[in-house]
């Protein structure tokens, strides 16, 4: 009857010990998971500021070709009228 009652004891011992184990390793897996949202939320803040950076870039590159554009255009236009006026002479 000792015996059975020393085991059970025992047993009761680890699972005690036990649950505490799972307690603190709970805690430990819950703050690497605030670390690792917190380090995920910073790059996805510098993915967006970076993604903006380059829209905007991309934006005065297509605003710099159309200006290149409407130059060149404007190029050709003034080249036909000068070679019309040299025929006309």
């Amino acid at each position: 009857m000792e015996d059975d009652i020393k085991a059970k004891q025992e047993e009761i011992e680890r699972t005690i010990e036990n649950a505490s184990q799972a307690y603190l390793q709970k805690n430990e897996v819950e703050e690497e998971l605030r670390t690792l949202n917190h380090q995920a939320d910073a790059l996805k803040d510098k993915f967006y500021e970076r993604l903006e950076e380059v829209n905007h870039k991309i934006d005065e590159e297509k605003e710099f070709q159309s200006f290149v554009l409407s130059k060149e255009k404007e190029r050709r236009t003034l080249d036909q009228l000068e070679i019309g006026n040299f025929l006309i002479k």
